[in-house]
């Protein structure tokens, strides 16, 4: 009897990963390597471009910018990850553009629109905002509607 299993193609007894020859192959380029080739100056010229246009309005995100910039979205994200300076730019930039939004509040008489734009840039405006309301308030509130009967 023979214990050998059958092959399915010459060079690869089961049948399973690399094809006979793989090796020879060029290797891939990865995205990282292909990332690095930027200069310091360069970066901080696209890092200085990203928050301008964001505060200008021509971008309402990160992405938005990159494909703007032409330069990888993963790329963007990156830096506002692991460099914090950049990261609390970009928060600025956002408050910034979140005290516009309430400004505006007073101008314009229908300010649903305006307030979806609000929710995205403060957590207080989401819907599920939680309120922590402990049992000494709850029994003040009570207090006061019993006064006003």
């Amino acid at each position: 009897m023979n214990s050998k299993r059958p092959t399915t193609y010459k060079g690869n007894p089961k049948g399973v990963g690399r094809p006979k020859g793989a090796k020879d192959l060029k290797p891939r380029i990865s995205a990282r390597r292909r990332l690095d080739n930027y200069l310091p100056d360069e970066i901080l010229t696209y890092k200085l471009k990203i928050l301008e246009m964001l505060e200008k309005g021509q971008a309402r995100t990160l992405t938005q910018c990159a494909e703007i910039l032409e330069i990888p979205a993963v790329r963007v994200h990156g830096w506002s990850t692991n460099d914090k300076d950049f990261q609390e730019m970009i928060r600025l930039v956002r408050e910034i553009i979140a005290d516009k939004i309430e400004a505006e509040f007073s101008v314009h008489a229908n300010f649903i629109p305006k307030m979806m734009l609000l929710k995205a840039y403060r957590p207080m405006f989401k819907d599920n905002f939680h309120l922590d309301v402990t049992n000494t308030r709850l029994e003040e509130m009570l207090n006061e509607l019993k006064k006003l009967n």
